[in-house]
C-alpha cells in the first residue's frame, strides 16, 4: 500500500474554517490531512468585544474545530508548532512530535509585540492568544463582583482591537461600579491607522461621551505603572496590551521568504514567494497589495480562495485562483452598548442599527460553521 502525502494545516484560524468546511465536501484517497490546533474550538474574534461587554455567552461566540475536523475526515492533533524546516518539509509540535509534510497550510495568526511594556509583570495581559485573555477577564470579572469597587484599567494599542477593548471594559466595569475608569494610550497617529478621518473623529468623540480617558503618547512599563512620553506616572488595576502584532516565532527560523518584519512573505494565491508548497493565510502572512492588511477581514475573505487552492493540488486541477482585496473594507466597530460604528473607505455612520447588523453577521458566521 502506497504511504499517502501529508497536508498539513497549522492553526485554526478564520480562513482554515473554509478549508475545512471544504474538504468536507470531498475526499482524497492519496492524501493523509491533520489539523494542528492548541484548542478544540475557536473563539470568533469578532465577537470578542460583544462578549467581554457581557452581550454574548462565551458558548454563542466558539466554533468548534474539532466537529469540523470529523465531518472532513481530517487528523485533529492538539499541539503548536514549534519550528517549521522547509529543507526536511518538516514541522516540529509542542509535544515532541515532528511531522513531514507534502504541503502545508499556515493559519496560526500573530503574536503581540509588548515591547516596552514587559516591565508592569503580572499586572499586564495581552490580548492574544484571545483564550488567555479571556480566561484572564473571567476572573477579573468574578473578582469586580464579589468586591464591587471603582477599579481602572488601560489599554495599550489604538488599533480597532484596541479601541473596540476599551469600549467593551468601560461597559462592563461600570455595569459593575459607575466610576470605574477606563484609558486608552497610542502614539499620536497610531489610533486608527487606515481609517478615515471622520472615523477618527467620531471615535474621539464617543470616548469622551462614554468617559474613556484618550492619551496620544507612548508608554513604557515599569514596577510602579505606566509612564508617558511626558514622563507621568499612571497607575491601573491592569493594563491590556493590544499593541502590534510580531512573527510567529515557529517561522522565525525558517526558510521560508518573509516581509522586513517577519512575516510569511505570500502572493495573490496566499502561497510562499519561496517554497510552493507552503501557504499562508490570516495574520501570519503578508502581501505587498494596495489594500491587504493584516486583519480578521483579509482572513476571512482569503478562506474560500485558500480553500480552493488546497484542494485544486490535492486533485491536481491547476490552475490556482487568486484573491484581490477590494478597495475599501467594512469595518464595524462596537463602543460598548449596543452601538457601533461603521466605515466603508471615507464612509462613516454609527448608530443602535450598525450594532445590529454587526451582529446579524457575526452570528451569520458563527452558524456557517456550526
Amino acid at each position: 500500500m502506497a504511504t499517502k502525502k501529508q497536508l498539513l494545516l497549522i492553526g485554526g484560524g478564520h480562513a482554515h474554517l473554509s478549508v475545512l468546511r471544504a474538504l468536507a465536501t470531498r475526499r482524497f484517497d492519496a492524501w493523509h490531512i491533520t489539523l494542528i490546533t492548541p484548542h478544540p474550538q475557536q473563539i470568533y474574534s469578532g465577537m470578542l468585544p460583544g462578549l467581554i461587554a457581557g452581550h454574548y455567552q462565551p458558548a454563542q461566540c466558539r466554533i468548534g474545530l474539532h466537529a469540523l475536523a470529523q465531518t472532513a475526515g481530517v487528523e485533529v492533533i492538539y499541539a503548536r508548532a514549534v519550528q517549521l524546516d522547509c529543507e526536511s518539509q518538516t514541522v516540529l509540535l509542542s509535544d515532541g512530535r515532528q511531522l513531514a509534510y507534502a504541503l502545508i497550510s499556515m493559519d496560526i495568526g500573530s503574536e503581540s509585540r509588548i515591547g516596552e511594556l514587559h516591565a508592569l509583570d503580572t499586572s499586564l495581559t495581552s490580548i492574544r492568544p484571545i483564550e488567555g485573555f479571556l480566561g484572564f477577564w473571567q476572573d477579573f470579572r468574578q473578582r469586580c463582583e464579589a468586591s464591587p469597587q471603582p477599579r481602572s484599567m488601560a489599554v495599550v494599542g489604538g488599533g480597532a482591537a484596541g479601541v473596540e477593548m476599551a469600549f467593551a471594559l468601560q461597559y462592563a466595569l461600570q455595569r459593575i461600579s459607575p466610576h470605574s475608569r477606563v484609558s486608552l494610550f497610542t502614539s499620536p497617529s497610531g489610533l486608527l491607522p487606515g481609517h478615515a478621518d471622520k472615523v477618527r473623529t467620531l471615535v474621539k468623540a464617543t470616548m469622551q461621551q462614554r468617559g474613556i480617558a484618550l492619551h496620544l503618547q507612548r508608554v513604557t512599563g515599569s514596577a510602579g505603572g505606566l509612564i508617558s512620553e511626558d514622563g507621568q506616572l499612571h497607575q491601573f488595576d491592569h493594563v491590556i496590551a493590544t499593541t502590534g502584532a510580531q512573527a510567529p516565532s515557529c517561522i522565525q527560523g525558517s526558510q521560508l521568504e518573509k516581509d522586513t518584519q517577519g512575516f510569511v512573505a505570500v502572493n495573490s494565491r496566499h502561497q510562499s514567494l519561496s517554497h510552493a508548497n507552503v501557504f499562508a493565510a490570516g495574520d501570519v502572512c503578508s502581501r505587498p497589495t494596495p489594500g491587504f492588511s493584516r486583519s480578521g477581514v483579509h482572513a476571512v475573505k482569503a478562506g474560500p480562495v485558500l480553500a480552493n487552492n488546497l484542494l485544486s493540488i490535492l486533485a491536481d486541477t491547476p490552475p490556482l485562483a487568486e484573491y484581490a482585496p477590494r478597495p475599501a473594507s467594512l469595518y464595524l466597530l462596537a463602543t460598548g452598548p449596543q452601538h457601533a460604528i461603521g466605515s466603508w473607505g471615507r464612509f462613516c455612520f454609527q448608530g443602535a442599527w450598525v450594532w445590529r447588523w454587526k451582529d446579524w453577521i457575526d452570528r451569520g458566521f458563527i452558524r456557517r460553521y456550526s
